[in-house]
């Protein structure tokens, strides 16, 4: 935050620079929320390309009499299921650390916002003190 300020302009107050934090912490939630979204809509949607593939995998020389050996058929359905596998394990894991992050990030909004509340109470009264 503090590096995109120029030397001339003020120095916030702590209490702003809570409330900066605060709506920062609000927007990345907004964005894991949304990244996960579009994942869980990805996977829908890889595994519906991997049913289509699998199926036609499962078609393979059976078209103008030809024919494929069915180990062949078998070791590349395999290989499809493993890479949807791998593909799966890899999103679980995506998820657990967005969620991860996101509870991280709740909490400290939770922390925050009593925080906040207490240094603009602090800061009005300074400021009627002052007038």
């Amino acid at each position: 935050m503090a590096s995109s300020r120029s030397r001339g302009a003020p120095i916030p107050t702590p209490t702003e620079w809570l409330t900066e934090l605060s709506l920062d912490i609000q927007n990345y939630t907004a964005v894991i929320n949304e990244r996960l979204g579009q994942m869980a809509n990805n996977q829908v949607r890889l595994r519906a390309r991997v049913d289509d593939t699998a199926l036609a995998v499962a078609r393979l020389g059976r078209d103008e009499g030809r024919s494929m050996p069915a180990e062949v058929v078998l070791r590349i359905a395999n290989e499809i299921a493993g890479s949807m596998q791998s593909m799966e394990a890899a999103a679980g894991n995506f998820k657990r650390r967005h969620d991860d992050i996101l509870g991280s990030l709740n909490n400290l909004s939770s922390c925050l916002g009593p925080c906040l509340e207490r240094a603009w109470d602090a800061e009005e009264r300074r400021g009627r003190r002052e007038r």
